[in-house]
């Protein structure tokens, strides 16, 4: 009940809520025939999303950002999530795409 009134209260939406569309979403892309790998993708300094928000990123089609590993944190993310040099960005895409994926992961990730 706390969790519900603190999240209403700051106009957020409920965690157990968040997650489970969040869920959601992932199990669809799982569900899709084609077999599915992750990537995994360290954020450098000046990369292009560095310092950015989750929801500015105009990430590759056909992935999901699953998680975010932020030292000892892992972090779910969200639209508000910032992004920060040494993250470290969990994708989830299609193998049958991984190659090119990987390519356009590594721009968004890599220092100019």
């Amino acid at each position: 009940m706390i969790a519900y009134l603190s999240s209403d209260w700051l106009g957020s939406q409920p965690i157990y809520q968040a997650l489970a569309e969040r869920l959601t979403r992932i199990k669809r892309y799982l569900d899709s025939k084609e077999p599915t790998d992750i990537v995994k993708m360290p954020v450098y300094e000046f990369s292009p999303v560095a310092h950015e928000f989750v929801k500015n990123v105009k990430w590759p089609g056909n992935s999901i950002l699953i998680t975010i590993k932020r030292g000892n944190l892992t972090i779910i993310p969200k639209g508000k999530t910032k992004i920060k040099p040494g993250d470290v960005l969990y994708v989830l895409v299609h193998k049958n795409n991984i190659g090119y994926l990987y390519e356009k992961m590594k721009e968004l990730t890599m220092s100019n």
